[in-house]
């Protein structure tokens, strides 16, 4: 299987719906190889129904700027054009943070491939048939 999208924006930025339940959310997510997980901001993750979580519960990752972005972990409905699978999100405990999709999740379930030149991000399935 192989799922293409064009850049949106000129960016690798590509659309994905996330569900938790009866809710779901439409994104525009940076697909990006040097993150570890997709992370959402708070405002998005309350619209998830992630409006509660325990000191205990929060991680930490450093962001490219070196800053530290507290975090929780959810599981959500990943919705890939036609590809429908769960993963685990982070849940920024902050609002100024962008929309990332990393590795985990992503990356072992498909083989990504960004070509620039035509402006394409293209998912080739990394199950073994």
């Amino acid at each position: 299987m192989v799922l293409e999208f064009d850049y949106i924006k000129e960016e690798p930025i590509i659309p994905v719906v996330l569900e938790n339940g009866r809710k779901r959310i439409f994104i525009e997510f940076f697909v990006d190889s040097g993150a570890d997980m997709a992370m959402i901001p708070l405002s998005f993750a309350k619209l998830l129904g992630f409006d509660k979580w325990t000191y205990e519960e929060l991680e930490t990752a450093k962001g490219v700027e070196g800053g530290s972005i507290p975090y929780f972990v959810r599981e959500v409905g990943l919705v890939l054009k036609e590809e429908k699978f769960k993963i685990k999100l982070a849940c920024s405990v902050r609002d100024d943070i962008p929309f990332l999709l990393g590795r985990k999740s992503i990356f072992d379930r498909f083989i990504v491939c960004f070509n620039e030149k035509k402006k394409k991000i293209i998912f080739h399935s990394n199950e073994s048939d």
